[in-house]
């Protein structure tokens, strides 16, 4: 839609808005026409085998889990890269108290304590605000934003990987009564969530 002004001049009206997309590994997004997306987040969802951050003398191997990585347009190099048990990590940070951010989540502890004991309707109204500031501060350090937006354009299309992490790859290791230690390769089924700003002509 443009609207024209008065000195005869055309002023496009575009809808700009938020979106999240959940798809699995392989998935092929292909921009339409006139859009303008920004990627501005990665995140993967639990899965087999996922062992949250509790505390420290765990032991996780993120070699294992590969390397998610976004490749525009089938171009040789990926414009986004990041490990696997790292984008876990994120989605799991975010709707769960992360026990490595204690500061930021003792803070949104006792700001929902002092919201939920709140006397008044004008102090409840504060104090939901000063909970709104504590809990973007722990969003921002549980689950961060890529520095720098991806940007995709109208008639691109993006391709979703799991790919070998560098360097050496670790595999889960079975037992077999018989054959005792196997190790393993196993391909697991990751499902990606992309938070998206969402720029579109409006009709």
């Amino acid at each position: 839609m443009s609207i024209t002004g008065p000195d005869g001049g055309k002023i496009e009206i575009h809808d700009i808005s938020p979106r999240q997309f959940v798809v699995p590994v392989g998935t092929v997004l292909r921009i339409p026409n006139d859009h303008e997306w920004y990627v501005t987040g990665v995140a993967v969802l639990p899965t087999r085998g996922y062992t949250p951050p509790l505390g420290a003398g765990e032991d996780r191997d993120a070699r294992a889990w590969g390397d998610l990585q976004l490749r525009v347009n089938d171009a040789p190099d990926a414009q986004f890269r990041a490990n696997i048990l790292t984008l876990i990590d994120r989605y799991w940070g975010r709707y769960n108290l992360n026990p490595t951010l204690p500061e930021l989540a003792a803070r949104l502890t006792a700001a929902q304590q002092a919201m939920y004991t709140a006397p008044k309707i004008s102090e409840l109204y504060t104090l939901l605000d000063h909970v709104l500031v504590q809990y973007t501060q722990y969003l921002d350090a549980a689950a961060p934003k890529l520095e720098t937006p991806l940007i995709l354009r109208g008639g691109w299309h993006f391709t979703v990987e799991c790919v070998p992490s560098e360097g050496p790859v670790a595999t889960e290791v079975l037992h077999d009564s018989g054959l005792g230690m196997l190790p393993i390769k196993v391909v697991r089924a990751l499902d990606v969530e992309l938070s998206t700003i969402v720029k579109r002509p409006v009709s």
